[in-house]
């Protein structure tokens, strides 16, 4: 496992979330059963559960779909930042191209 890496996505999510370009961060988190799970974080206090290492497999763009609707009616959709990995750039890139998510509310 990559710690600088894992450091670097932390801070960058503490920083996104404090600053309020982003309402939510989706990346990985350790998992009970020893591997990774996808992480929703919303707090920058709980940027420290995000991690990355070999078992970060899941493809978090799926997860746009979730989150591209406001919560409740009359307010702006959420702007999202997503750890992607760079096969998971492809599956971006087509949902973008298809017009399936705003680009602007998405921060990779």
């Amino acid at each position: 496992m990559d710690e600088s890496i894992t450091t670097e996505i932390r801070n960058k999510a503490r920083e996104l979330l404090e600053s309020d370009q982003v309402d939510c961060v989706i990346g990985y988190e350790a998992s009970p059963r020893g591997g990774s799970r996808p992480a929703f974080i919303y707090d920058p206090a709980e940027a420290g559960r995000l991690t990355w290492n070999e078992s970060c497999v899941h493809n978090l763009v799926t997860y746009l779909h979730d989150k591209k609707k406001p919560r409740r009616r009359g307010e702006e959709p959420p702007r999202v930042a997503v750890v992607v990995k760079p096969c998971d750039s492809r599956s971006l890139n087509v949902l973008l191209a298809e017009q399936q998510i705003e680009r602007q509310r998405v921060f990779v």
